[in-house]
C-alpha cells in the first residue's frame, strides 16, 4: 500500500554484507562524503530543508490505490522552485546519503494531507524513529474541524518531537469570522489540549502566502 512513499520517504531495500562494504569504500572517496559529518549535515539540511512536503492517496491510474507525495519548497517566492524540487532527491544518490538524510527529511520539514484517511495512513506507516523526528504538521481541514468539537486526537503522544503545528488548512471561515480571529481560537484549543510546553502554532498571515499553500494543496492532487 506504501509502496511508493516508502520507496522515496523510508530506508530502501538493504543491502548485501559485501555490497555495502563496497558501497561504503567508494562513497568515501568521494569529495562529499568525505566531509567531516558536521559538514555533510550542514549540506544536508540545506538541501532538504524547507519542503512543504504533500501526501495523497491516488485514486485513478496506474498507482491508484497507493500513497505518494510530492515535495514543494514552502518558500512562495522560491526563485528557482525546480531546482528546490530537484535538492529533495538528494537521498536517491547513494544509501550513505539516504541513511544519513533519511530522518532530516522529517525533521526539516512540514507535512500536510490529502485527508485525514491519508494522516493516519500514513502516520501507522511509520517506525518510532520517525514519528519521534516529526517536528512540523500541517493536519487537514477535517482534524481541525474535530479539534474545534473537542474530538481531535492529541498529536504529540504520537510524535514526541513535535514543535509546531500549522492549521493554514482551515482556509477561508464564514464571512462573519474574521481568518485570524478564527485561527487563534483554534490555536487556544490545541494548546490546551496537547499541553506540551514549548509548542507552537502557525498559520499563513500573508495573504499571498496563503493562496499559495491553499492552491498548492488544491493542484498537486490534479497532476
Amino acid at each position: 500500500m506504501y509502496t511508493t512513499i516508502q520507496r522515496i520517504l523510508l530506508p530502501g531495500h538493504a543491502l548485501t554484507k559485501r555490497g555495502c562494504e563496497k558501497r561504503t569504500q567508494q562513497n568515501s572517496e568521494t569529495p562529499l562524503l568525505s566531509l567531516p559529518s558536521e559538514i555533510r549535515n550542514a549540506i544536508w539540511e540545506y538541501t532538504i530543508g524547507g519542503y512543504h512536503v504533500m501526501i495523497g492517496h491516488a485514486v485513478h491510474g496506474r498507482d491508484a490505490g497507493q500513497y505518494y507525495h510530492k515535495a514543494i519548497p514552502l518558500a512562495a517566492d522560491c526563485d528557482n522552485q525546480k531546482l528546490r524540487q530537484r535538492r529533495f532527491q538528494l537521498h536517491r544518490v547513494c544509501q550513505q546519503i539516504r541513511n544519513e538524510t533519511v530522518l532530516l527529511m522529517y525533521s526539516l520539514n512540514m507535512f500536510a494531507f490529502q485527508n485525514i484517511n491519508v494522516m493516519n495512513g500514513w502516520i501507522k506507516s511509520l517506525s518510532q524513529a520517525q514519528r519521534e523526528s516529526v517536528s512540523t504538521l500541517q493536519p487537514p481541514r477535517e482534524w481541525l474541524e474535530l479539534y474545534e468539537e473537542g474530538k481531535g486526537e492529541r498529536f504529540c503522544e504520537k510524535f514526541p518531537g513535535l514543535s509546531s503545528i500549522d492549521i493554514s488548512s482551515i482556509g477561508f471561515p464564514k464571512p462573519s469570522i474574521m481568518y485570524e480571529e478564527k485561527c487563534e481560537l483554534i490555536k487556544a484549543r490545541i494548546l490546551t489540549r496537547e499541553g506540551k510546553q514549548g509548542l507552537t502554532i502557525t498559520w499563513a498571515v500573508n495573504i499571498q502566502i496563503r493562496w499559495h499553500r491553499l492552491l498548492l494543496a488544491v493542484f498537486w492532487l490534479h497532476n
